[in-house]
């Protein structure tokens, strides 16, 4: 009761702040976040017993489109950058990467998510699934050579720390795993951009 209280009273004021900072953005951005907004409205609000989460198969790419929008495109909006083929190179680099940062939730949650989902390791088994994890790092990584001025170095390094976390996980990973470790990958990969 005290959780479900301390969450709601989180999320009130999350929506209030986002509602005010929403207004802050140019109208050609506040635009754009109707995509992911209304992208994530119905990925958790059900309408007629069906969301997007619950469309099978559909749950990660999603949460990836969705991811990607909000970092790559909105920001190049906001900042009034232009479209250029680096944006949309770093835009599918995201959705690939976020795409396989999903994956070890998706191994953790094998027993738990309903079969109707068909997720990744239902459809494929986990062992095919971190392949699959393996290969779209890999396509995340391939793509760093047709950029500007690629950041070899810092890509491999978020490749083989994802890659790792990736074929360790399974179904009885530990609480912090995915929901600390593997969601603080882009934290990490920040600092390395700092750093180098």
């Amino acid at each position: 009761k005290n959780e479900k209280k301390i969450i709601l009273i989180i999320n009130t004021l999350s929506i209030i702040i986002s509602f005010v900072f929403f207004f802050k953005l140019k109208s050609i951005t506040q635009l754009l976040i109707v995509i992911p907004l209304l992208l994530s409205i119905f990925y958790t609000i059900s309408f007629g017993n069906k969301t997007l989460r619950n469309i099978e198969g559909l749950k990660i790419y999603v949460v990836g489109i969705t991811w990607s929008i909000v970092t790559v495109l909105l920001p190049i909006k906001e900042f009034d950058l232009e479209f250029s083929e680096e944006v949309y190179l770093v835009f599918l680099q995201r959705f690939l990467f976020i795409i396989a940062l999903i994956l070890p939730f998706e191994i953790r949650d094998l027993s738990l998510d309903s079969m109707k989902l068909k997720t990744v390791p239902q459809k494929i088994g986990t062992q095919k699934t971190k392949i699959y994890g393996f290969v779209l790092l890999l396509l995340f990584f391939s793509l760093e050579y047709f950029k500007f001025k690629p950041l070899f170095l810092t890509s491999l390094t978020v490749l083989i720390v994802t890659l790792l976390f990736l074929l360790y996980s399974n179904e009885r990973q530990s609480k912090y795993y995915s929901s600390f470790f593997v969601e603080g990958i882009p934290i990490f990969w920040y600092i390395l951009l700092m750093v180098f």
